[in-house]
């Protein structure tokens, strides 16, 4: 019995402390507790800090690459570069009214002996030859432009509307082509077709909604031989030298024809048209519209003078001077944003500051609500006369100033502003913005 109690002691004696090992309570020290918290609670602030500092970092370094990027995309200005035309003096202008002629119409007569009808003959025979000459030409560089839209996913809800285009330039197996901007701005495909010879794939580039033009590529590998060997691209002429009187040619959608033509003379060359950031000259012709007609204006030497004008109900076919738009097209072409700063204006010409005691420069007649022009300050009246110290005398050198320059980007212009005695220099600081 005595053994048998004391083995039962022992098993007791061994299972409580077997147990004891489960039940025993470990209590940390409160230092040790608060020094892990504070080692916590510093590694969370030494994140937030990091993450703060990280972020901070990577704004300022992506906002310099992206301007260094984009100032060095506007450097290099690749793709086009389409030599911009010298605007006239006005003793130029003056003199070329005086004489009553063109540069053509004085090519066009003959210098050789004879009598007054052969002499008045040969004349009329060159002038017609040129003509067929510059139709030709004019006809060749000419394409038909579909936009479709598609407003659902039934096939039979799409619509097609249709322009005309014109090719103007090469580059790198790629032809670029102006058309209208409201028929391909929206547009979820475009076709273009060469007469009768078949059509292709065009892809949508750049637009201004505000002159309406538009640029479309087409790629040289999906046209056929045929259509390669038919097309031309049109020479940008310089609509500065034409004159009232100017024999012209109109090609396109003319008269309610697809690849048509008309021929006539320029009436009046002296109005411009104040758009935003621009001043462009306009070509009024004898020749009348028919309804939706879209044609563009060449000389008799097939170069392109001129674009039609959209959106006004003129009795008369009215275009665009070319030279004037010659910087935004190279703008376009690159597929560039137009940079927008919201001018209106107009050229003060000397007899302008003559009449009514004006410096010369850029006459602003309006400023867009909103616009960058109009958040910096400035104000119809103002005449601007620079651009980052480069001086501006003509609308056309402040438009080609603005459009090399990139939203966001701050440009400082000089105006002079009339005071209680006389115009007083002021120098206001405009961040750019865009227009599309």
């Amino acid at each position: 019995m005595d053994s048998k109690d004391n083995k039962k002691k022992k098993e007791s004696v061994q299972q409580s402390e077997q147990y004891s090992l489960y039940t025993e309570r470990i209590v940390e020290k409160p230092s040790v507790k608060y020094r892990r918290l504070i080692r916590l609670a510093e590694m969370v602030v030494g994140g937030m800090v990091f993450g703060i500092f990280a972020a901070a970092t990577f704004v300022i370094v992506y906002n310099y690459l992206s301007v260094a990027g984009a100032e060095q995309n506007r450097n290099k200005r690749p793709g086009i570069v389409i030599e911009k035309d010298e605007y006239p003096s006005e003793t130029q202008s003056a003199k070329a009214d005086d004489s009553g002629q063109s540069e053509t119409q004085q090519n066009a007569q003959l210098p050789f002996d004879g009598n007054a009808a052969d002499i008045t003959m040969a004349a009329e025979l060159s002038r017609y030859e040129m003509l067929q000459r510059g139709i030709e030409l004019a006809g060749h560089t000419i394409v038909r432009v579909a936009g479709n839209r598609q407003y659902g996913d039934n096939p039979f809800e799409d619509d097609s509307t249709f322009s005309a285009g014109v090719i103007f330039a090469e580059i790198d197996s790629e032809y670029l082509l102006l058309t209208r901007y409201d028929e391909v701005s929206a547009a979820s495909d475009i076709t273009v077709q060469f007469g009768e010879l078949s059509e292709v794939t065009g892809y949508y580039v750049k637009g201004d909604a505000d002159t309406g033009i538009a640029i479309v590529s087409i790629k040289e590998n999906d046209m056929p031989a045929s259509a390669r060997a038919y097309v031309k691209t049109a020479s940008l002429g310089n609509s500065y030298t034409v004159v009232q009187g100017s024999p012209v040619i109109a090609a396109g959608h003319v008269m309610g024809t697809d690849f048509a033509v008309n021929t006539g003379i320029t009436t009046n060359v002296v109005n411009k048209a104040s758009l935003v950031d621009a001043y462009v000259g306009l070509i009024y012709t004898n020749m009348m519209p028919v309804r939706e007609d879209y044609g563009f204006l060449f000389d008799l030497n097939g170069n392109l003078i001129g674009i039609p004008v959209t959106g006004a109900d003129n009795d008369v076919m009215t275009f665009y001077g070319i030279s004037d738009l010659k910087a935004l097209i190279e703008e376009l072409s690159n597929g560039y944003t137009v940079t927008y700063c919201g001018i209106i204006g107009e050229n003060v010409t000397s007899a302008m500051a003559a009449a009514y005691r004006l410096p010369t420069g850029v006459y602003i007649t309006s400023v867009q609500e909103n616009s960058p022009a109009y958040h910096a300050g400035l104000q119809a009246g103002d005449v601007i006369t620079s651009i980052n110290d480069e001086a501006v005398l003509t609308f056309s050198a402040f438009s080609e100033k603005i459009y090399k320059l990139n939203g966001g980007d701050k440009a400082t212009i000089n105006v002079k502003r009339l005071g209680k005695d006389d115009y007083k220099d002021i120098l206001f600081s405009v961040t750019l913005g865009n227009k599309e």
